[in-house]
């Protein structure tokens, strides 16, 4: 980045010069010579840096921030994946329909009475143990979204405006039927949010109405990265669908009927597949 793209903000005539990373600098972070005249900025020298030097602090500054989401990612699969299996562990236990109940021998049959029977206080157990250490996360999480401050963020209004409209011509243009420039435009919203499912979602549909079931297939494991949602997950069955790859396609019809079983799309889905 060249130093005469940015002016400093207290002599907008000049170009700036430098920027500062001290943590407790009170004075505008970019400035320029004259701003050094005045003896702004001469806290701490040492934590100046020439102006040409800002793609590489953002760059760097992304690196850190990726980590951070990645480590936030993690944990969440490590939770996701217990729940899986405790969800597992108690359906095979105790959700035991009359059928199998009537297929089981006698032994079975006693046995899965006496789970039963016993199962209030397993139960009452189990939400001990998870209330409290749930109860904590959640408010560390709030915590977090607190300590971020983002109301006090004005940055990302201009580029949070843009990227609502061109995502909203881009829909527009998609419920019209025009694809071709519906795409046009979602790729340009893209380029300002790359990671917002919703814009991901629209573009994945937006491909299967190109019949390219593949590019669209990338989009929606792109948004599904982001966030396990239903249309991404109703996108990828269909996409999954025309390529042929029926049990991967009923599998994720199946998953978003666990989140909705009223789902009207995925119930299509799995009685064009199944029935």
């Amino acid at each position: 980045m060249q130093n005469n793209n940015i002016r400093c903000p207290i002599h907008p005539e000049n170009e700036s010069v430098f920027f500062c990373q001290d943590e407790s600098c009170k004075d505008k972070r970019i400035y320029c010579h004259d701003c050094q005249r005045e003896n702004s900025h001469m806290a701490n020298p040492y934590r100046h840096h020439p102006i040409n030097q800002i793609s590489l602090f953002l760059e760097e500054s992304q690196i850190i921030c990726q980590d951070l989401l990645q480590f936030i990612e993690e944990s969440f699969q490590q939770i996701l994946q217990f729940k899986s299996q405790l969800i597992s562990s108690i359906t095979m236990k105790y959700r035991i329909t009359i059928q199998q109940f009537n297929n089981m021998e006698i032994q079975s049959q006693c046995q899965v009475i006496d789970a039963l029977i016993n199962s209030k206080n397993i139960i009452k157990t189990i939400r001990k143990n998870m209330d409290n250490p749930f109860n904590q996360i959640l408010e560390k999480i709030q915590d977090s979204i607190r300590d971020l401050r983002l109301e006090e963020v004005t940055y990302l209004a201009q580029n949070n405006q843009q990227f609502q409209n061109l995502f909203n011509q881009s829909k527009q243009l998609f419920q019209s039927n025009q694809y071709d420039q519906a795409l046009e435009i979602i790729n340009q919203a893209i380029s300002i949010m790359p990671r917002d499912v919703n814009a991901l979602n629209l573009k994945g549909e937006i491909l299967i109405k190109q019949n390219r079931f593949e590019d669209a297939s990338q989009q929606f494991r792109l948004a599904l990265i982001e966030r396990r949602n239903v249309q991404s997950l109703n996108g990828l069955s269909e996409c999954y669908m025309r390529l042929e790859r029926t049990q991967e396609a009923i599998q994720l019809s199946f998953e978003v009927l666990g989140i909705d079983n009223q789902n009207q799309r995925a119930q299509t889905m799995v009685n064009q597949l199944i029935y």
